[in-house]
């Protein structure tokens, strides 16, 4: 899930709630309810799930840590 969710979120599209739930049968905001809380400012979102907001980008993998280390 951690390494799903850290490939998606460096993507500009970002991590689909739907996608995440067929490949895991959970949601993806219980099992990152976490790191989505500690990150709220950088992350948008989405009409389909959540994403880092663009200009956030550049600091990924900080952001990204917190996805990993659940």
């Amino acid at each position: 899930k951690a390494e799903y969710a850290m490939l998606l979120l460096r993507t500009e599209v970002g991590v689909s709630y739907e996608d995440y739930f067929k490949e895991f049968n959970s949601k993806f905001v219980n099992d990152f309810s976490d790191a989505i809380k500690k990150n709220r400012k950088y992350l948008q979102d989405t009409d389909y799930g959540i994403k880092i907001k663009p200009e956030y980008l550049y600091v990924q993998n900080c952001i990204l840590v917190d996805f990993i280390d659940r």
